[in-house]
């Protein structure tokens, strides 16, 4: 399941950087694995951990605030 998450995550952000900046897709794609990579091993997977937790909750938050106004 997290590999799914994981495919989701990379496929969308080089799309991103192929919009944005104009980089090949699959150059993008490459380098948003090397940079989750180094932010895994330099940050630990604590602070990996901690950042999903902190994302969770503010999707949480926003969805129950602004679903309501949708």
């Amino acid at each position: 399941m997290v590999a799914l998450y994981l495919i989701a995550q990379m496929v969308g952000a080089g799309k991103l950087i192929e919009l944005l900046f104009g980089l090949n897709y699959h150059i993008a794609v490459v380098l948003v694995g090397v940079l989750m990579m180094m932010y895994v091993l330099f940050g630990g997977m604590l602070a990996t951990t901690w950042v999903q937790i902190i994302k969770a909750v503010l999707l949480l938050f926003g969805a129950q605030f602004y679903g309501p106004l949708w």
